[in-house]
């Protein structure tokens, strides 16, 4: 996944990493969750959407399905509520509206986790400059190599 519009094409890989330069990385941090933001936001309306087409897709299908079976001549085996639905979920339109809200909530899904991500980066980001802080206070520069034992 990429997202162009924050220092070009940014990956949300990219977008995660931490740098060595804490300052950067915190200058950067609004704009990703913006962008990424924004982008779980789109899915996430895309996945509503193709939500209400499927629903009106079975909608329209059951009432079809129905007024086939209540004008058919065969009062005997008449379709039962149950049966309708089973037809409803085998009928190939709604199955592609069906299909293609799937597809628009996992990736609504991966957006989500993308700005998790995101937020869980903040929080690291933090932390870091905290202990960076802690450092500077202490007069130290960087954390000392460890000692070799002999």
């Amino acid at each position: 996944m990429s997202v162009s519009g924050v220092r070009g094409d940014v990956s949300i890989e990219s977008a995660l990493e931490i740098g060595p330069d804490l300052d950067a990385e915190f200058r950067r941090m609004p704009g990703l969750m913006y962008r990424w933001g924004e982008l779980e936001a789109v899915a996430l309306g895309v996945a509503l959407q193709a939500k209400m087409f499927m629903e009106q897709s079975q909608a329209e299908t059951y009432r079809r399905l129905r007024e086939t079976s209540l004008k058919s001549s065969d009062k005997v085996n008449k379709l039962t509520e149950a049966a309708l639905e089973a037809m409803v979920e085998l009928d190939p339109e709604f199955r592609s509206y069906r299909a293609k809200y799937i597809e628009a909530e996992v990736n609504s899904r991966k957006m989500r986790a993308a700005a998790f991500g995101l937020m869980a980066k903040r929080d690291m980001l933090i932390q870091l400059g905290y202990g960076q802080q802690s450092q500077h206070r202490a007069g130290v520069d960087s954390v000392p190599a460890p000692r070799k034992t002999r």
